[in-house]
């Protein structure tokens, strides 16, 4: 039999995931509905058809502390971004590892100047890094700019990735609310599949 950790876990990856799906089916509606749709015409009168009822499963999940998921807008997403958050875990992508946070790693995002800072003081080597933020409104994903501090790379050796990848990969944005944050790496063809397994979802809860 497996131990309460391993079941707690799977339960948890197994919710990212489905966050992740669902997600991923919600941003498809939306760029499928923002798309230029041609209209046929018939004596001169553009011919409109009713749009399709979306399915309910699109927009709905189940994750610890969220009832329902519903894929916020770009503007709606930045303005709850706005704040400071504390790493509660970092879970790799096939569940094959979770890792809790021991509360200290940090981070304060600034959506009016477009900045971030960010720390993690149980690295070997404290990581403290600043600089600017970049959000892609389409795809939902948070890239960080011309970082200044020290500490990432080393660090994230030592520590097993995790705050090299945090501060030096874009993130999705999959779910942000009042209380939790829900990000994931953001695709990138560069990265190895190994790589792009490890670390690959972070939670954060607003301090």
């Amino acid at each position: 039999a497996r131990g309460s950790g391993m079941v707690e876990h799977l339960k948890i990856v197994q919710a990212l995931k489905s966050l992740s799906r669902h997600f991923d089916s919600a941003l498809i509606e939306e760029q499928k509905a923002a798309a230029p749709q041609s209209v046929a015409v018939m004596d001169g009168k553009p011919i409109v058809a009713r749009p399709e009822r979306q399915e309910e499963s699109s927009v709905a999940t189940v994750m610890a502390g969220m009832d329902e998921f519903i894929l916020a807008s770009p503007e709606e997403m930045l303005e709850m971004l706005d704040g400071k958050w504390r790493l509660q875990l970092v879970a790799d992508r096939q569940g094959d590892g979770v890792k809790y946070n021991n509360n200290s790693t940090l981070q304060t995002v600034d959506t009016n100047a477009m900045k971030f800072t960010f720390t993690d003081p149980s690295s070997f080597v404290k990581v403290s890094q600043s600089g600017s933020i970049e959000f892609d409104s389409e795809k939902r994903i948070l890239s960080k700019t011309n970082v200044s501090g020290g500490g990432g790379v080393l660090s994230g050796l030592i520590s097993g990735g995790k705050s090299n990848i945090l501060t030096g990969s874009a993130q999705q944005i999959v779910s942000v609310d009042s209380v939790l944050l829900v990000t994931r790496l953001a695709p990138d063809k560069k990265r190895s599949v190994t790589d792009g397994n490890k670390g690959y979802f972070s939670v954060w809860r607003r301090v």
